[in-house]
C-alpha cells in the first residue's frame, strides 16, 4: 500500500534547480535508501516528506495527505547529532521524547538496540564521534512514528559494531512495519538496508536507476555473511554501473 507520494515535483532554490518533474511512490513498511553524489539533493527532497521544504510545484502526500498538513510525529536523524551537551546520553533520548505524543521504546530499550548500555550516563563530551551518532540514533528511535526519515545516520559508526547494526536496525523496522528513507553514501549501508535503493543523479536530479533489493535478497537473508554473498555483490556490481 502506497504511503508517501512525490507527485511531478519541481523543487528550486532561487536560480539553484534541485528536482523538475520528479516522481516517486514509497510502500508502507518499505526500507527506500537515497543514494547519489553530494549534493545531488538527497536531503532537499527528504525534507519535502518532513514538511522543511516546499515544492515549487507538485505535491508530496502521505497517506493522501499533503506533507505540510501531516500532523502525525516523523522521526528524523538530521546530519548533526545535536546531542544537548549539560545532558547525559540517556536524558537527551529522554527530553526528546517527552516532546511526542509516544514513545515506542524506553531509553534503555533504544540503548541497548545501539549498543550504548553502558554509556547512558556520561555526557556528550565524554563520547566518540561514532557514540555520538549511535545516541542521536537512538534519539530518532524512541519516537514512535510510522515514518523514519535518517540523513547519513551510520556515518561515524565504528566499523566494529556497524555491520551488527544495520542489521539490528533493518530487524526492527520491518518487525514494526515501520516506513524508512535513508540517505547514504555507503555501499554496504545502502544495500544491507534497503529493500529498495533510489539512484539519483547531479542536480537536476533525476532518477538515474532503481534496484530492488528484495527481488534478489529477502530479509532471512540479510545475516553476517550477507556482505560476502553472490547476491551482495550483484547489487554492488550494479551500484558501480550507475556511478
Amino acid at each position: 500500500m502506497e504511503q508517501i507520494k512525490f507527485n511531478d515535483i519541481d523543487l528550486a532554490f532561487g536560480n539553484n534547480v534541485i528536482v523538475e518533474s520528479f516522481n516517486l511512490s514509497i510502500n508502507k513498511g518499505e526500507i527506500v535508501t537515497f543514494f547519489g553524489p553530494s549534493g545531488c539533493g538527497k536531503s532537499s527532497i527528504m525534507k519535502l516528506v518532513l514538511g522543511i521544504n516546499t515544492p515549487k510545484s507538485g505535491s508530496v502526500t502521505i497517506g493522501g495527505v499533503e506533507a505540510a498538513e501531516f500532523k502525525s510525529p516523523i522521526s528524523y536523524v538530521p546530519q548533526d547529532n545535536d546531542l544537548l551537551p549539560w545532558l547525559s546520553v540517556k536524558e537527551n533520548i529522554e527530553i526528546w521524547s517527552k516532546n511526542t505524543a509516544n514513545t515506542s521504546l524506553s531509553s534503555a530499550e533504544v540503548l541497548e538496540l545501539v549498543n550504548m548500555s553502558n554509556h547512558s550516563q556520561k555526557l556528550p563530551s565524554m563520547l566518540s564521534g561514532g557514540m555520538s551518532r549511535r545516541t542521536a540514533l537512538a534519539r530518532g528511535l524512541a519516537i514512535k512514528s510510522d515514518i523514519l526519515c535518517f540523513d547519513e545516520a551510520m556515518v561515524g559508526i565504528e566499523k566494529t559494531i556497524r555491520h551488527k547494526l544495520l542489521l539490528k536496525l533493518r530487524n526492527y523496522i520491518k518487525k514494526n512495519e515501520v516506513t524508512a528513507i535513508f540517505i547514504s553514501h555507503d555501499y554496504e549501508e545502502t544495500i544491507v538496508l534497503s529493500d529498495r535503493i533510489i539512484a539519483f543523479s547531479p542536480p537536476p536530479t533525476v532518477i538515474s536507476k532503481q534496484i530492488n533489493v528484495t527481488n534478489l535478497a529477502n530479509s532471512s537473508d540479510r545475516d553476517d555473511s550477507f556482505t560476502s554473498s553472490l547476491l551482495f555483490k550483484e547489487v554492488y556490481n550494479q551500484m558501480m554501473s550507475i556511478l
